[in-house]
């Protein structure tokens, strides 16, 4: 019941951005595109949700008001992720519906799933209070922001996907922040200790992100799919440790 419930929250937190998606029309865009375009946002949020009502901490899970609430945030920050990515110039559905570059996707999808994986990493471990989540989900959206930032500024990776359609520089930036997302989520998972312990972890994942927005200057000249391995594998060992994590 819980996941119908969410399913139905989400929709409403995005009806106005599937109402732009479905009622610009374009007859060079076809079906199919429009399709996956909007079952991108779907999917990272249902593997969110999923991962929160499989691993989320059993007092969340049993309050009937932050079992909802918590869904519902993952959605808003999926939702306002759009809206970095308008100002980015990366806009969907526009670029689908109105300048038909289907190059974008594989970047908008990246962005979404890091995002994603934010929250799930904000909502494993124990903690006993709302701001035991809340406060490392704020803490990491930050950071994840100004990676993007950085990322778009230092990098021809989003000038190449938005202005030169290169479905290569949109797949090798959508995995970029996808791994700066799982790369956070990995520092923000764990149980409650204290807001200063929070802290440190995640200033601990900031080696990490460095290499990689480092490295990331130079993946142009590889090709995408050794690209999303290299750096995949590369941020694996990275990954920061800390004494208070106790995963399911």
């Amino acid at each position: 019941m819980h996941g119908l419930v969410v399913l139905v929250l989400f929709l409403i937190v995005w009806g106005s951005w599937y109402r732009k998606l479905i009622a610009a029309f374009a007859p060079a865009v076809s079906l199919r595109l429009r399709l996956v375009t909007g079952l991108i946002p779907l999917a990272a949020f249902s593997a969110f949700a999923g991962l929160f009502l499989r691993y989320a901490d059993a007092s969340a899970l049993k309050d009937d008001f932050w079992c909802l609430a918590f869904p519902v945030i993952g959605a808003l920050c999926l939702r306002l992720t759009v809206l970095l990515l308008d100002g980015l110039q990366l806009q969907l559905p526009a670029d689908i519906t109105g300048r038909n570059n289907p190059a974008s996707l594989p970047a908008f999808a990246g962005a979404l799933l890091g995002v994603a994986a934010l929250n799930v990493g904000s909502n494993l471990g124990r903690g006993d209070e709302a701001y035991t989540t809340l406060f490392p989900l704020a803490l990491t959206s930050a950071l994840w922001v100004a990676f993007a930032v950085l990322l778009a500024a230092c990098t021809p990776l989003l000038s190449a996907t938005v202005t030169d359609r290169r479905i290569t520089a949109s797949v090798q930036l959508g995995a970029v922040w996808l791994t700066s997302g799982l790369i956070l989520a990995r520092a923000a998972a764990g149980d409650w200790v204290s807001f200063s312990a929070t802290t440190l972890d995640l200033l601990g994942a900031m080696p990490a992100l460095a290499v990689l927005l480092t490295s990331a200057r130079y993946i142009g000249r590889l090709a995408p799919l050794l690209t999303v391995c290299i750096i995949l594998v590369v941020s694996s060992f990275w990954l920061p440790q800390a004494s208070a994590w106790h995963l399911p």
